[in-house]
């Protein structure tokens, strides 16, 4: 199973890696990223967790690509 997160061009730290220093690094640059994707994705109990891994996905590729200054880039991790 692949799995998916967003980063910033500007962060040094990888979000699978080292998810505290990462997400701190964000939050000092001002991007709050797992607060606004929150926003946007709700998993749901009714869907599967393959089903809802898919949602979050679609998030993340509107996320990138709704991005005006090009900063964010979807990151993967085969977890197999």
């Amino acid at each position: 199973m692949i799995s998916y997160a967003l980063t910033t061009i500007d962060n040094e730290f990888n979000p699978f890696d080292d998810f505290i220093k990462w997400n701190q690094r964000d939050i000092e640059l001002g991007y709050n990223t797992c607060s606004r994707v929150a926003k946007l994705f709700q998993e749901s109990s009714e869907l599967s967790d393959q089903e809802n891994m898919k949602q979050f996905e679609i998030v993340l590729d509107k996320f990138v690509s709704e991005d005006p200054l090009q900063l964010y880039v979807k990151v993967s991790r085969d977890l197999t």
